[in-house]
């Protein structure tokens, strides 16, 4: 009995250490099947990563090259990364905020290229750089040579002045000596003037009694000679009926050229002209400037051409002055050697003009007669003359707008009515036989606008 009751108890032992046996490899088979499944996770990620980082296409030798730089302290993802922030440094950019989008466009800014540009290579900026650093350093060397120069300049003048002074006071001191000497003459010029005049009071007198004795005959000489001046005066009212028609003619004005542009100065918009001092140019006075070797003629229209740029004088020398641009066309700058116009300006010549019609000088757009008396203050600043009719001495009829007629008055309209509109009749009749007069003698007529531009006046303007 005890027996069998040892043999169950190794077999209840056997079998609690095979369940036993049995829960420890459960669990040890659970722990196993969780880990294989966190290890085939951790490898599907890391497979990702590998994948984020590089393709299995892209695993050739330059991935190999890579791993090799990466060494084995570092990943390649890592040495590249911190290989970009090195460059970005190198740059000057924000590693942490730039990337390669942000520093082109910030080079593109900086260079200020169009829109879509394309920037350029770091290295081509820098080679553009020094090539532009050596240039302004040869500048800088030939700026520093032309300092030296008008330095030595300077001071050679300096030295000229000193010795010019040293010359002046000794001519002054020897002037000095002279004048001392001269007071003694002056006294014994003085005494020989005093006898010499009492002789010529005496030889006065004497001639005087001849010039008036003279004086009567001539009287009786210039008498007869009125008597001749009258009968030729009155043949000469007889021929001018006849000459009258052959003299009024305008004169020709094909070439008004009057100077030419010596030089030009770009930064201070000024120009050097061949008038001066000599040739009567005054401050203020404008010319129009043409291209040299242009002919200044109206056209068929009888409109000038208006000329490429407008100068004022501002400097007078001698033989030139300086003037400032006042007008210019774009893409056509003044260049040595063109034409200057102004058609009231001539040292040797007076130009005549007359006057008639409505202007606009102010530019409010409604003619009236009172703005004439502008223009007539502008001819007679330039020194030109004024003519209330056509004659022979005619050179321009500035012509403004024709008055404007009202509607012809009824019998019984006021007598105020009337008049205005006879006295409008008799301008507008005036005006037109004055543009009949000047277009059959060939007068040049100048419209307010014709008249600005051929004088240089727009420019003002």
């Amino acid at each position: 009995m005890a027996t069998r009751t040892g043999a169950s108890m190794g077999i209840l032992a056997a079998l609690a250490f095979f369940a036993l046996l049995s829960l420890v490899m459960f669990v040890l088979f659970v722990i196993f099947a969780a880990r294989a499944q966190r290890n085939a996770t951790e490898r599907d990620q890391v497979q990702q990563d590998l994948a984020a980082a590089i393709r299995p296409e892209e695993q050739n030798d330059r991935w190999e090259e890579l791993k090799r730089s990466a060494g084995t302290r570092q990943g390649v993802v890592t040495y590249l990364d911190e290989t970009r922030k090195d460059l970005i440094r190198v740059i000057g950019a924000n590693p942490n905020r730039d990337d390669a989008d942000s520093i082109k466009q910030k080079i593109a800014d900086r260079l200020q290229l169009e829109e879509g540009a394309e920037a350029p290579a770091l290295f081509d900026i820098l080679d553009t750089v020094e090539t532009r650093n050596a240039e302004l350093e040869t500048e800088l060397a030939d700026t520093k040579r032309a300092r030296d120069d008008a330095q030595a300049d300077m001071r050679a003048a300096i030295d000229r002045l000193e010795a010019a002074k040293a010359e002046q006071a000794a001519t002054v001191a020897t002037l000095k000596s002279q004048i001392g000497d001269n007071s003694s003459d002056v006294d014994r010029y003085r005494t020989d003037v005093s006898d010499s005049k009492h002789s010529f009071e005496e030889q006065l007198a004497s001639v005087r009694v001849d010039a008036e004795q003279r004086i009567a005959g001539l009287e009786g000489e210039i008498e007869e000679s009125r008597n001749r001046i009258l009968i030729l005066e009155e043949q000469l009212n007889n021929c001018r009926g006849t000459a009258k028609s052959l003299k009024l003619t305008g004169p020709d004005e094909a070439t008004l050229v009057d100077g030419t542009v010596l030089a030009t100065n770009s930064l201070s918009n000024e120009v050097s002209i061949s008038l001066g001092r000599r040739d009567h140019v005054v401050l203020g006075m404008t010319f129009e400037v043409y291209d040299a070797g242009s002919i200044i003629r109206a056209d068929s229209e009888g409109e000038y051409p208006a000329g490429k740029a407008a100068i004022e004088v501002i400097r007078i020398d001698e033989a030139t002055s300086r003037a400032r641009l006042i007008r210019q066309s774009r893409g056509n700058p003044v260049i040595e050697g063109d034409y200057l116009v102004n058609a009231l300006y001539d040292p040797d010549k007076t130009y005549v003009f007359t006057v008639y019609g409505n202007f606009d000088t102010n530019g409010d757009g409604v003619p009236t007669p009172q703005e004439t008396d502008e223009i007539r203050g502008f001819i007679e600043g330039w020194g030109g003359a004024i003519e209330d009719d056509i004659t022979g001495d005619t050179d321009f009829l500035v012509l403004g707008e024709p008055p404007i007629l009202p509607p012809e008055p009824r019998v019984d309209d006021p007598v105020e009515v009337i008049d205005r509109y006879l006295r409008l009749s008799r301008q507008a009749q005036r005006y037109d036989e004055l543009f009949e007069t000047a277009r059959k003698t060939g007068i040049p007529v100048l419209n307010q606008n014709r008249f600005f531009t051929l004088t240089g006046l727009s420019g003002r303007r």
